[in-house]
């Protein structure tokens, strides 16, 4: 039986949290990879550009990044 280290049993709900909120920003990243690929099909390329830089924006404000 594996041993798990105290400090991981107590921070099981943090991390817990962490997952969920992890597999909520993949869900929403993939929405946006399916808008974004029928846009390539229908859009102008400056189109793409501007929902390709908001995409990244989204994704790094999920991620609690600051650029």
């Amino acid at each position: 039986m594996p041993i798990v280290p105290y400090e991981m049993i107590e921070n099981y709900d943090e991390l817990e949290r962490e997952v969920d909120s992890l597999k909520t920003v993949m869900a929403v990243v993939s929405g946006d990879l399916r808008r974004l690929a029928s846009e390539l099909h229908t859009e102008d390329r400056d189109v793409v550009y501007d929902n390709l830089l908001d995409y990244a924006r989204h994704l790094e404000s999920a991620a609690g990044l600051r650029r």
